[in-house]
């Protein structure tokens, strides 16, 4: 029996060795999990984009405002223009307004409001915003009059737009979309795949001079289809247990969700095609696409967390931009002005894709 087990242990090891890209696997995915979980997680929020309007326009405004950026957590938005405006397209994250009477307020003895407006549909880092400004009002106003720190002369007062209540469920669930949606549909891609590549039937397809072209359509359009009921299911039940509803946008974002779905259902599609086994299939396509999607979309952490230059690769995760869809159509509702920029990228990934497996299954072809 010892001698059994040694020779198939053997035979295991040895085509575990011949094999390089699970070798690669086994070795490189634990590197590259240790590396993004390290890097990528950043509990903390800063430098988050922030617009101040200061009406007051006195020493004391101005020192506020300096303060405020001091504090590392808030950095200037680029369009300090019109709060409201950059509130809505997403430019920035928070919104100050110092109001006219601030400094005689002050010099009076008077409590003077300070007006923090923040982003809701970003829920980590209007929490962190909220908590910094409170604690600010209190330091400001101690170094105001240090004499006495009972009195609270800079009161902040804290509102968040979009999602006045900071719902987790409206960040957490629309979120997910992009999560589960860049899951499940590339996997069931990408194990059919790489089972014809395993079993040898698509050499039954090739010797049929099947272009590669109507190859990847067929074989795309079925999955795509069941990409679509899960969608449906999944979007139909987030609404209706967690009560979401989307905002005057809803077929900009099925249309979005078409596309993304595509984009999807193509990458498994082109794991099956770069692996040999149903088994290494999932490995890639569980750590290529899932891990990436979960830490460097945005989903959980913001992507001004995400260090250089991992943050560079945030860039090429599709989930990246239908996460910000997706939390628009049902959080902010601001359309196409926001979400445009958004589209065309994921429609952009899709041709890429579609080229990169037309050109894998050009080369696998039979020669006539």
């Amino acid at each position: 029996m010892m001698r059994g087990c040694l020779a198939q242990a053997r035979k295991d090891w040895l085509e575990f060795r011949r094999d390089r890209l699970s070798l690669g696997l086994a070795l490189l995915l634990p590197i590259a999990s240790l590396l993004l979980f390290g890097f990528g997680i950043r509990l903390e929020s800063t430098n988050i984009p922030t617009v101040v309007d200061d009406q007051d326009r006195t020493q004391f405004s101005r020192s506020f405002t300096q303060r405020l950026y001091a504090t590392k957590a808030f950095n200037p938005a680029p369009d300090q223009t019109n709060p409201g405006d950059s509130l809505n397209s997403g430019n920035a994250r928070a919104a100050v307004w110092i109001p006219k009477g601030f400094a005689s307020g002050l010099d009076m003895g008077r409590v003077s409001i300070v007006l923090f407006t923040l982003d809701g549909t970003a829920l980590t880092e209007a929490h962190t915003a909220s908590s910094i400004a409170q604690a600010f009002g209190t330091v400001f106003s101690l170094y105001l009059r240090p004499p006495d720190p009972r009195l609270l002369y800079v009161l902040p007062k804290i509102t968040a737009w979009f999602n006045p209540e900071l719902n987790e469920s409206l960040f957490i669930v629309s979120g997910v979309f992009g999560v589960v949606l860049w899951m499940f549909p590339s996997l069931l891609s990408a194990v059919s795949m790489s089972r014809d590549l395993e079993h040898g039937s698509i050499v039954q397809v090739f010797s049929a001079n099947v272009s590669p072209v109507s190859f990847l359509i067929g074989k795309a359009a079925v999955y795509l289809v069941i990409g679509i009921c899960q969608a449906a299911i999944i979007v139909a039940l987030g609404c209706i247990i967690f009560h979401l509803r989307c905002i005057d946008t809803a077929w900009q974002f099925a249309l979005s969700t078409f596309v993304y779905l595509v984009v999807s259902v193509l990458f498994g599609i082109l794991m099956g095609l770069i692996t040999n086994s149903q088994t290494t299939a999932v490995q890639a396509t569980s750590s290529g696409g899932f891990f990436s999607c979960m830490l460097l979309s945005g989903y959980v952490y913001p992507l001004s967390n995400i260090p250089f230059p991992l943050s560079l690769v945030s860039y090429l995760v599709p989930g990246r931009y239908y996460i910000h869809v997706s939390r628009d159509s049902f959080i902010r509702g601001a359309g196409w002005q926001v979400i445009g920029q958004d589209f065309i990228v994921l429609i952009l990934f899709a041709a890429a894709l579609f080229g990169l497996c037309w050109w894998r299954l050009k080369d696998m072809r039979l020669k006539d």
